[in-house]
């Protein structure tokens, strides 16, 4: 019998997982999973152990030893692991549950298959009375299992089966074990475990927990019937014919109810094998549903943004009026030319004297050669004719500035989106309404399917 498949889902930081190993081969009989550290080995070996052995397996963990025999730490202690092994957004995708199936091979090539699933409640909180394990056997994957038993004749029904066909948890840390455990196991006396493997193949702790619940019994007996007298006696046996009354009861009820029993039993195999196959292909299907979910929000948070950021600017602006929008564009072109022919007159009047100077030096060449007076009227004139230039200034440029603290880059900008709010109108809004109700429709039919599933 050997390992061949673990498939995880939502296990610490596996969301949907599925591992092959190879069959052993002659001097090759050893499974070795290595990666470097953080890579997820132990919640791997983690997985293996508690899928097999559930709660019994919690002990063969090395960071989780526990000292003594208490149960209820243990049953507190496991269910603490199960609460941070499972995977961190599990819960808040609507996912309340973590399993862990094993898939073995026989020395017949038949498979035995393990599921063990965990179920918590919308806080996270492991809920151990909804813990279910199911076995599958051969290709067929004939479902085995304690039939009608509950509680803790159940687990019992699943322990003895599982030591029976694969290995006794109190056996498994011969055979499975974290690296990290292995200087824990040299450190032991050779002895010690010998002796503990020992007592594991003769069922010695099984003996030994039947000895010490006993005792228990025992002592509590002891505790109700301090004084055992006839008339102790006489109740203790009027409580035999009673139980002995109600027993006969029950048997002809059973005598009753027998023939429709293997009916019902096929009907339960029959669902329950019809349960196993919504296996990875409905698990994945599930994660991408999941995935379109968080996409729909994201649409629908996206359009409700846009919606009011439209409601926060670009209506309030649109509100004001075509009118008022015209008049302010026209005023910033206004302006804009009007810093323009500044910029132009500025950069004219930088090179006056340039000019002036280049015109008296021309004259001297003249001849015959011109009066001062002459030449001082040459001059006025050429100052004069490069003024009327810039004057007056062009018909659409503006007496003044309203806004000074915007440059022509500046105004050209807020023309362009005045420009936009006149294309803005009701189909563009509703459009988008439109489209955050579309989105909100599908979501809904989506979520509703996830549920049914």
């Amino acid at each position: 019998m050997y390992i061949s498949q673990i498939t995880l889902r939502d296990w610490k930081a596996y969301t949907t997982s599925s591992f092959d190993f190879p069959g052993p081969r002659p001097g090759k009989n050893i499974i070795l999973i290595g990666a470097p550290n953080g890579y997820g080995k132990t919640s791997l070996f983690e997985a293996i152990i508690l899928g097999m052995f559930g709660r019994d397996g919690l002990p063969l963990i090395a960071r989780k030893q526990l000292s003594g025999g208490d149960k209820e730490r243990l049953a507190t202690s496991y269910k603490d692991f199960l609460e941070r092994a499972l995977h961190r957004g599990a819960i808040a995708a609507g996912r309340n549950s973590c399993s862990i199936k094993l898939t073995f091979v026989d020395d017949d090539d038949e498979p035995l298959e393990i599921q063990r699933v965990w179920h918590f409640n919308d806080a996270g909180v492991y809920r151990p009375q909804d813990e279910e394990v199911h076995i599958f056997q051969g290709t067929t994957r004939k479902a085995v299992g304690p039939g009608a038993l509950q509680g803790n004749e159940r687990a019992d029904w699943f322990r003895e089966y599982i030591a029976e066909n694969l290995l006794p948890f109190t056996l498994a840390h011969f055979f499975m074990f974290d690296g990290e455990q292995v200087s824990v196991l040299a450190e032991r006396e050779m002895s010690a475990q010998v002796r503990a493997g020992i007592e594991g193949l003769l069922g010695i702790p099984v003996l030994k927990t039947l000895a010490k619940d006993l005792r228990s019994y025992a002592e509590v007996r002891r505790k109700d019937s301090p004084n055992v007298s006839d008339k102790t006696i006489e109740k203790l046996e009027l409580e035999r014919h009673q139980l002995t009354f109600e027993f006969d009861k029950k048997s002809e009820r059973y005598t009753e109810i027998e023939p429709s029993l293997a009916e019902l039993k096929e009907e339960r195999e029959h669902l329950t094998r019809e349960l196993a196959s919504y296996g990875a292909g409905s698990q994945a299907l599930l994660q991408e549903q999941f995935e379109q979910i968080k996409n729909y929000e994201r649409a629908i948070e996206q359009g409700r943004s846009q919606l009011e950021e439209l409601m926060m600017k670009d209506i309030a602006l649109a509100l004001s009026g075509l009118g008022l929008r015209e008049g302010l564009k026209e005023r910033l072109t206004s302006e804009s030319v009007r810093e323009r022919w500044e910029n132009g007159r500025n950069q004219g009047d930088s090179n006056l004297e340039r000019f002036i100077s280049a015109v008296d030096t021309g004259m001297e060449v003249i001849d015959p050669a011109l009066s001062s007076g002459q030449r001082s009227a040459v001059l006025d004139s050429a100052r004069s004719a490069w003024e009327k230039l810039w004057f007056p200034p062009p018909d659409n440029c503006a007496d003044d500035y309203l806004h000074a603290y915007l440059n022509e880059v500046e105004r050209a900008k807020v023309i362009d989106r005045l420009d936009e709010l006149d294309e803005l109108g009701a189909p563009a809004i509703v459009e988008l309404l439109n489209m955050i109700s579309s989105n909100e429709d599908a979501l809904r039919r989506l979520q509703e399917e996830v549920t049914r599933t």
